[in-house]
């Protein structure tokens, strides 16, 4: 019927510097379990190294994306080769698919006022949704 299930980890370095420990197991379930359901899941984080994207990050994670990077090794950390660190800061990406070349987007421009909106909608319609299944 068109419905897709999405999870978001935003952060996740700060999740594997500080707790490390609990978290990588707990993690490598989730996204395992996540690509046998075909569930989209997307980690995210400002600081790509082998110490914040974990190796079951990118044997779960079938297409990597990566935005500007600071350096060629954080763009070969994320997708498999160097080129993001040559990026223009906003605007564009690099994507590796599997079995595919890597290959450059446009990307939109989504600004905060428009981000905030767009939460306040999702969670509106969260909340209508939740109060209308326990009233049922």
């Amino acid at each position: 019927d068109g419905e897709r299930v999405f999870v978001f980890i935003d952060e996740i370095g700060d999740l594997m510097l500080t707790c490390k420990r609990e978290f990588l197991p707990r993690l490598t379930h989730l996204l395992q379990l996540c690509r046998a359901a075909g569930i989209t899941i997307f980690c995210a984080s400002q600081s790509p190294s082998r110490a914040t994207i974990p190796a079951c990050c990118q044997l779960n994670c079938t297409v990597k994306i990566a935005l500007r990077c600071d350096t060629a090794i954080e763009s070969r950390q994320v997708v498999g080769e160097p080129g993001a660190e040559s990026l223009p800061q906003y605007g564009y990406c690099l994507m590796k698919q599997p079995g595919e070349p890597i290959s450059k987007h446009a990307l939109p421009y989504v600004t905060d006022a428009e981000t905030e909106r767009v939460m306040r909608e999702v969670y509106e319609a969260t909340v209508a949704m939740m109060r209308s299944a326990v009233l049922s």
